[in-house]
């Protein structure tokens, strides 16, 4: 598609136009996102509103603007265009091969911090969002973060230097438990729990953008917290806590399944919007 600019603007003329293409193609909150890439495309504070005033000079900087908002209307999410997503109060890196963060998860971090620990494991780290957010909060606590994916680790381990866990942070690649040896007071998961029947039903910003190895979760969604479930109590310290993310409508089964493995004072969580979250269960003693 060509693109037609008017290299005689001001950032307040390419915030309208900006407005107006994503408006018309659908998006919600089209003001507020033009105006995110907008200042993402000028390299500029979102809090210096006076280069809305005057005009912009850089022919570059405005290519630029209208390249992105053509990858926002083809369904590219605004987090993977501008590659951060704000998530637990900080900022996290994020790209292609990772999910970004979604405010849900968030419930899995409160409900881990409300016990102590001061050792955790994160399967599945991906970007490190979980892992790093709960040593921010408990700073006498280490961690281990697994993935599979080398690619997802690289960007863990950037955020966890740019957000100061580095040291009391290791990232090892492994598919789920297999190359892990300690034991741990807590481990959380965000596991692929979307059903191979449910994804092709997802927006396509999910289904064109994020990992499928991050989403899938076999034919019923519920492979991985089977695998997991099982094998969580060889690698927890006596009351240590297991915690995992769920879909919405998983709730209930994810519990059978941790009462089946032996789990005690398994409990189930809402998020914000009042939606099944998280279940979690602690080992007994």
């Amino acid at each position: 598609m060509r693109i037609r600019l008017n290299f005689n603007s001001t950032g307040q003329e390419l915030l309208i136009e900006g407005r107006r293409k994503l408006s018309a193609s659908g998006i919600e909150n089209a003001g507020r996102e033009a105006k995110i890439l907008l200042f993402f495309a000028l390299d500029c504070n979102f809090t210096n509103t006076e280069i809305l005033l005057n005009l912009v000079k850089c022919p570059d900087k405005i290519r630029k603007f209208f390249i992105i908002l053509e990858e926002r209307i083809n369904c590219k999410p605004i987090a993977k265009i501008i590659g951060k997503k704000m998530f637990y109060n900080d900022e996290f890196i994020v790209n292609e091969h990772v999910l970004y963060p979604r405010p849900e998860t968030e419930t899995l971090v409160s409900t881990a911090l409300e016990n102590d620990f001061s050792s955790v494991l994160d399967l599945g780290t991906g970007s490190g969002c979980i892992v790093i957010s709960l040593l921010k909060k408990n700073s006498n606590a280490h961690g281990l973060g697994t993935d599979i994916s080398r690619k997802a680790l690289k960007i863990a381990k950037k955020n966890a230097c740019a957000l100061g866990v580095s040291r009391r942070l290791v990232f090892m690649e492994s598919n789920w438990f297999s190359q892990v040896k300690s034991k741990f007071d807590l481990i959380v998961s965000n596991p692929p729990y979307i059903s191979s029947k449910e994804f092709p039903d997802l927006n396509n910003e999910v289904v064109m953008y994020e990992p499928k190895i991050a989403l899938l979760g076999g034919k019923d969604g519920l492979e991985v917290f089977k695998i997991l479930i099982n094998a969580a109590h060889k690698f927890l310290n006596p009351r240590g806590r297991f915690i995992v993310e769920v879909g919405f409508s998983q709730g209930k089964y994810v519990k059978e399944l941790f009462y089946k493995a032996g789990f005690i004072d398994v409990k189930l969580v809402k998020d914000l919007e009042l939606k099944d979250r998280v279940v979690m269960g602690s080992l007994p003693t």
